[in-house]
């Protein structure tokens, strides 16, 4: 869903910025029909997240330049972004967990003492908490880009980085 942002030269880094952050935006929202369908479009979760990022780090470069509104904007985005690294995080280890304890109870099999045996209970536990955690931020996930299409944030965010007008 990447596109090509054009910079335009004979326009301020300012001007440029009023392009380009609202198409970085449109960029990561470009996946959230997949995202908010199930918590198993892991691809589409990390690609958001990747898109996201560029948006974050663009509006921090412009953060000076733009106001209170424009930083709460940003502040918002970081927090959906946490919670996206987090849920990756997740993804990436909880296999690596499940494989080891498919290791240990392999392992367990071929034991004939019981004394001998590992305890497969605090691993287990741990998985069993990742998966709930994962859960509850997807739950968070779907329930701020909900918010945000219900509250127009991409033209929240335009708004935000439009010239003041005297009083």
């Amino acid at each position: 869903m990447e596109r090509t942002i054009k910079i335009k030269p004979n326009k301020s880094f300012r001007e440029n910025a009023r392009a380009f952050i609202p198409a970085l935006y449109d960029e990561m929202m470009g996946y959230n029909h997949r995202v908010l369908m199930s918590s198993r479009f892991k691809e589409e979760l990390h690609a958001m997240r990747i898109a996201g990022k560029k948006l974050r780090y663009a509006m921090e470069l412009c953060n000076d330049m733009f106001g209170e509104e424009f930083e709460a904007l940003r502040e918002q985005i970081k927090a959906l972004l946490e919670r996206f690294g987090i849920i990756h995080d997740i993804d990436v280890g909880l296999p690596v967990l499940q494989d080891h304890l498919g290791y240990v109870r392999t392992y367990n099999q071929k034991v004939s003492q019981r004394s001998g045996k590992l305890s497969t209970k605090g691993l287990a536990r741990i998985i069993t908490g990742r998966k709930g955690q994962r859960s509850t931020l997807y739950k968070e996930v779907v329930t701020i880009i909900r918010s945000w299409e219900d509250q127009d944030m991409r033209a929240q965010l335009v708004g935000s980085m439009q010239p003041s007008v005297p009083s």
